[in-house]
């Protein structure tokens, strides 16, 4: 086993892709890099000229020809200075001696992390950011879902999906709603589709949503689920909402309403479903709408 080889592959793992591509072309390893240029200064530097010196030193020694550099800052840590500033889009730290005479292009914080307190609330709300065909966010919800279904209403454990744009590489049909880009998915438009119908199914039926995602986990891809989700949906009692495309339309706790179209008859309907009716209820409503006939028509 080549130790010396194993050792820059753990080291690598925590360098960015900006200072991989640095390393790569120069063919370093990455560790400390001694300031060949200019006057060494024999008391420690201002942060600022050692942030000048550090971004110049950069451009003309490790980076691409015509890389472009803005400085952001520097700061004292423990030590040495921080500068920081941003290149090809990104932002990005390195780390150097205060006399200004040794660049180290990473860091590693040797102490544990400090461990975080949680909040506490009367009803602890927590939110679970996924994409609908992430493996990785397809087992966390894997791991949350008993944890949904035995807290019920006594937590608001959320979902929420990542979306992107086409300026973040994607394009339109592969993984973009439309031309315009503003909603795209990482492992394609099929993907899109289906955080929008759980999106849906956690606004309209939440009670539905954990086993939903789950049978949908289980049964389809993202190369698959617009042709499998409908018979999915339906074999976990998901109501069918796609058939509500008519105005006017009523549901009521997720039930159509097909009574009466009188005032009165909405406010019965809608009374019957209080598990304590208010007093209100009890209060006839004999507008002339209530009483006159309606037309039974719809725009469809």
């Amino acid at each position: 086993m080549n130790k010396d080889k194993d050792l820059s592959t753990v080291i690598l793992g925590g360098v960015s892709a900006f200072l991989l591509a640095i390393l790569l072309y120069q063919n370093f390893v990455p560790g400390a890099y001694t300031f060949n240029g200019g006057s060494a200064t024999a008391g420690a530097m201002s942060k600022e000229d050692a942030a000048n010196k550090t971004i110049t030193y950069i451009q003309d020694n490790l980076a691409s020809p015509g890389t472009e550099f803005t400085l952001k800052g520097s700061e004292e840590k423990s030590g040495v200075y921080e500068v920081s500033f941003d290149v090809m889009g990104q932002s990005e730290k390195v780390y150097v001696t205060k006399d200004g005479k040794i660049l180290f292009l990473n860091s590693f914080d040797m102490n544990p992390p400090a461990e975080k307190t949680l909040t506490k609330t009367d009803k602890p709300t927590v939110e679970l950011f996924v994409m609908s065909f992430c493996p990785y966010g397809n087992q966390a919800e894997g791991l949350m879902k008993p944890v949904a279904d035995l807290l019920g209403d006594k937590a608001d454990i959320q979902l929420h999906y990542i979306f992107y744009t086409k300026d973040q590489g994607y394009t339109y049909p592969d993984s973009c709603y439309d031309e315009a880009g503003q909603y795209c998915s990482m492992h394609g438009i099929q993907e899109l589709h289906q955080d929008v119908r759980e999106l849906c199914v956690q606004k309209y039926q939440p009670d539905k949503l954990w086993g939903f995602v789950k049978a949908i986990n289980d049964q389809a891809t993202a190369q698959n689920v617009d042709s499998k989700w409908e018979a999915i949906a339906n074999s976990n009692g998901i109501k069918e909402t796609s058939k509500i495309a008519g105005s006017p339309m009523i549901v009521i706790n997720g039930i159509i309403y097909d009574g009466a179209r009188t005032s009165e008859g909405y406010k019965e309907a809608i009374c019957s479903t209080f598990n304590n009716a208010p007093s209100e209820c009890q209060q006839a409503i004999t507008t002339d709408t209530s009483t006159s006939t309606t037309n039974p028509g719809s725009c469809q």
